[in-house]
């Protein structure tokens, strides 16, 4: 297992991060900060692959959160540099579009890495 990144937590630079299982990714994260709080159901749902998530479901794991059946987007209240609010996306690209198996396991991934991760932004 391996590491694709560019984000810089330091300077606020919003950047994918990718966890590869020998050349397949396994885990993918967007890293995002920005002036306005998102609309995270049209984020999910929308045309872009960035943000795609099927299935979403409003989750409370986070200030606003939606979790699919492959992944999850939860955005909180952090100032920094670049903007007032922080959002992460985390998409499993080998989860099959049907597949209703992992919604679970991966709010309650995300319930403990995305506080875990505000926690390392140095948010004001």
């Amino acid at each position: 297992m391996h590491e694709f990144t560019r984000v810089d937590r330091d300077e606020s630079v919003s950047a994918p991060c990718v966890l590869l299982s020998g050349p397949d990714p396994s885990l993918e994260f967007q890293f995002s900060w920005d002036e306005f709080a998102t609309d995270l159901m049209a984020q999910a749902t929308g045309n872009g692959t960035v943000s795609r998530v099927n299935q979403p479901r409003r989750s409370d794991l986070a200030a606003k959160a939606v979790v699919g059946t492959d992944g999850a987007i939860a955005t909180t209240r952090c100032k920094t540099k670049r903007g007032k609010y922080f959002t992460l996306t985390l998409q499993l690209p080998q989860v099959k579009l049907m597949d209703q198996s992992h919604r679970k396991d991966i709010e309650k991934f995300m319930r403990a890495y995305f506080p875990a991760t505000v926690r390392t932004l140095g948010c004001s």
